[in-house]
């Protein structure tokens, strides 16, 4: 069940240019059991990233947090690095 949400994740995110990864805290889940969703996306665009995920089906989304980090790295110019975490209920 997990491998499958973490696939449609992966397939959904259409941000242009950006290193992405998505992993979740557990590898298996039985039904009312809680996992965490983790995306993050990193690129080196000036312009802010907005993750869009599709409908997580089988999921209920119980808690959610999203933080951008913007670090300076020398001439090579600003990393943005977006971090969306879902807390899901299978």
């Amino acid at each position: 069940m997990t491998a499958a949400l973490l696939l449609t994740a992966l397939a959904a995110l259409t941000l242009q240019g950006a290193e992405v990864t998505a992993t979740v805290d557990r590898t298996r889940i039985t039904v009312g059991e809680e996992l965490m969703l983790t995306v993050r996306a990193r690129t080196r665009s000036t312009e802010p990233l907005t993750i869009s995920l599709p409908p997580l089906a089988g999921f209920a989304i119980v808690g959610s947090r999203e933080l951008t980090e913007v670090a300076m790295s020398g001439t090579a110019g600003p990393v943005r690095t977006t971090v969306r975490e879902l807390q899901l209920r299978g």
